[in-house]
């Protein structure tokens, strides 16, 4: 079994990258690491495209070009980590997906339908964001690519957000996320636990929030009492209106 972990974090310090290592961490297989940001891959502009186009029709599938798609296609699982970004992931991924994704070797056609060659099963996509997530372009453009294109079937989204709402604790957040010690190849089910776990703890946070909330509205009460100059009046016993 051998893991292809894609790092498409561009940021020292990266918190999309420090969840995946959480993520990495529980992984007892060979983990093979694609640092984006060290590689030289260049857009397919026209002048590759027709290299590209030529290796094909000779058959040399083993060419330096191809590398990175051989190394995706033969891959048993695939993790890839990308920060959440203008609604998607940093360009260097989309690079990346652009030079993997080659007929004859992540996938071929048939009957003029696009059928996968990849070996991997799953592919798990690791993301953060500061604030919340309301749609993720970036999720779905990798799922349908997998789903139609690669023949990966089983793909799962691994996030945590708000990270730079005030009051939140990073660190904990993150580590939340982290799976436990036994690793499965069901996925799913490991990242269902963590998201659990991520919503136990920002579900704390909340109440600390409301508690704060409270105390505050509580104090203020106290103060509006031991006010000197506000004087209750019943006016049960004296019906007609009194200026205080």
């Amino acid at each position: 079994m051998s893991v292809l972990f894609v790092n498409a974090c561009v940021r020292s310090g990266s918190r999309t990258n420090r969840l995946a290592r959480y993520f990495l961490e529980n992984i007892s297989e060979k983990v093979e690491t694609v640092n984006l940001t060290e590689e030289n891959i260049l857009p397919l502009d026209g002048a590759r495209l027709c290299e590209r186009d030529l290796l094909l029709k000779e058959g040399r599938t083993d060419a330096p070009l191809f590398y990175h798609a051989r190394k995706f296609s033969k891959a048993d699982t695939i993790v890839i980590a990308a920060p959440f970004w203008d609604l998607s992931f940093p360009s260097l991924l989309k690079l990346y997906l652009e030079n993997v994704s080659v007929s004859g070797i992540t996938f071929r056609y048939e009957n003029g339908r696009p059928v996968g060659l990849c070996r991997a099963e799953q592919l798990v996509y690791i993301t953060t964001a500061g604030g919340p997530m309301f749609s993720d372009f970036g999720f779905s453009y990798i799922k349908t690519l997998c789903n139609v294109l690669f023949g990966i079937k089983k793909t799962f989204c691994f996030k945590a957000e708000n990270l730079d709402i005030d009051g939140a604790d990073i660190e904990s957040l993150l580590k939340a996320c982290s799976l436990n010690n036994s690793y499965s190849t069901d996925y799913k089910n490991r990242i269902l636990r963590a998201l659990f776990m991520l919503v136990i703890e920002s579900f704390h946070t909340f109440l600390a929030h409301i508690k704060t909330a409270i105390q505050d509205v509580l104090n203020e009460y106290k103060n509006i009492i031991n006010n000197d100059d506000i004087r209750l009046v019943d006016v049960r016993s004296n019906p007609k209106p009194v200026l205080i």
